[in-house]
């Protein structure tokens, strides 16, 4: 997939449009609009053809290693980065 943030990170997942539609009831809805298979007659192949991807954006980089080998945690971190910063 295209990046066009170079802050996001492709996380190798892909779902198809129909999917998506159908298991979030999306598609239920747009069988109460007037008129919509008339309008789109292969609007399921259609919908099968559009992938979209699934984008992550790390914010602050964290190993499990620093809980194990320093005995602090994430959380830990993000209290000294608040303290810093004054949040």
């Amino acid at each position: 997939m295209k990046r066009f943030d170079p802050r996001f990170e492709d996380a190798g997942i892909e779902i198809d449009e129909y999917t998506l539609q159908a298991e979030s009831d999306v598609l239920g809805i747009l069988d109460d609009l007037p008129y919509y298979y008339r309008d789109t007659p292969d609007f399921k192949e259609q919908k099968k053809k559009v992938l979209y991807g699934f984008w992550t954006r790390p914010t602050i980089p964290w190993s499990l290693d620093c809980d194990n080998q320093y005995g602090k945690s994430r959380k830990d971190a993000l209290k000294v980065i608040r303290s810093i910063i004054d949040l």
